[in-house]
């Protein structure tokens, strides 16, 4: 594995639920990277990651869905922080 920002930022896609992250490539490289791919320990999660253009910039955004889920979490950081930062939670 090797996470190559560039690549990454090429590979993403405007954000949808339905696409779930792949297990080779530029995002699963990032995801492994960072820790935030979830699915590896847990196989019932369906990871999905993708951008939104907000305001001429993108933000990225990931998704974590389990079935039967109790509630909801909803991470949102500010510039120059990482979402794997958050992975404990």
């Amino acid at each position: 594995m090797v996470f190559n920002p560039q690549q990454t930022r090429q590979s993403l896609k405007p954000f949808d639920i339905r696409q779930i992250v792949p297990k080779h490539g530029a995002i699963a490289d990032y995801c492994r990277f960072y820790h935030l791919d979830f699915e590896q320990d847990f196989r019932q999660v369906k990871h999905s990651c993708g951008y939104f253009e907000v305001a001429n910039y993108w933000i990225a955004a990931h998704s974590y869905v389990v079935p039967n889920p109790k509630g909801t979490v909803w991470i949102i950081h500010g510039y120059l922080e990482h979402s794997g930062l958050y992975r404990h939670i």
